[in-house]
């Protein structure tokens, strides 16, 4: 099943996915294939993520995980549903006036979908971060960010500097061009100038790291510049199994310290 998220069209009969459960229930049970919409102001797709400030940044972008995380556990309750009773679905969605988004809530929900129900739990945590890397971008190029022109971002043009871009020339992918690197703390990072017009990013307020990473592997994320995609996933991933051993030293730790309670009780 290929998940997309397509543009509507006027001439066709969709099945609102915002019906009762009960009414698409209904409508499954008569129908074998059937196309599916999901309402524009579901997926927030009129709503630009970014404020006038980094405060207005954080507040909108908060307000719209609450939104995508809620639309996400929805689509993925109605594929169970199709995969239960065997119904044709391709993984297509339709929303109108998608050429016109102002975010890129359809790829985020899309990719999602298919980290959910195409990618093994295994790869879940790379595929993870290499969706939210290309959501990072993608929301850069549709909000002209930094504003390149010639090769140079609008902070080194404005103080006429020869500097390019915010890499590091320590770092071993630096580029006068754009890096192809996925390195999510260098995708997530904005400069002051850019924060200063409300371009930020809230890293715990990226629905597919809500939903794949716990609060440490969020954190730590955020800080790992100038590291590689590899690099970045295997140090990140050390962190989730410290944290989870440390979790269950502290279960296993409460158990004997509640059974010692208990038998001073009785």
């Amino acid at each position: 099943m290929n998940f997309q998220i397509l543009e509507k069209s006027q001439h066709e009969n969709y099945l609102d996915l915002t019906s009762n459960i009960k009414e698409v229930e209904l409508f499954l049970s008569k129908n074998k294939v059937l196309k599916v919409e999901i309402d524009s102001k579901l997926l927030n797709l009129n709503q630009k993520l970014y404020g006038s400030t980094k405060k207005e940044s954080v507040l909108i972008q908060k307000d719209n995980l609450k939104k995508m995380m809620k639309l996400f556990h929805f689509c993925k309750k109605f594929v169970s549903l199709t995969k239960r009773k065997k119904i044709d679905f391709s993984g297509e969605f339709y929303v109108e006036n998608l050429s016109n988004k102002k975010n890129n809530n359809d790829f985020m929900i899309s990719s999602m979908l298919e980290i959910q129900f195409n990618t093994k739990r295994s790869n879940r945590f790379k595929r993870a971060y290499e969706v939210a890397c290309d959501y990072l971008d993608r929301e850069n190029e549709l909000n002209n960010m930094c504003n390149f022109i010639d090769g140079k971002c609008e902070k080194y043009r404005n103080l006429n500097l020869g500097k390019n871009s915010c890499c590091a020339s320590r770092c071993k992918y630096f580029t006068n061009e754009r890096c192809m690197e996925k390195s999510l703390a260098c995708k997530i990072f904005m400069c002051s100038d850019a924060e200063n017009r409300g371009f930020f990013f809230d890293v715990n307020s990226i629905p597919v790291l809500k939903r794949e990473f716990g609060f440490p592997e969020r954190f730590l994320s955020a800080g790992l510049l100038f590291n590689g995609e590899a690099a970045s996933i295997k140090q990140l991933k050390l962190l989730k199994i410290i944290c989870l051993s440390i979790a269950g030293i502290v279960s296993i730790a409460l158990v004997f310290i509640l059974v010692e309670l208990l038998i001073l009780l009785i």
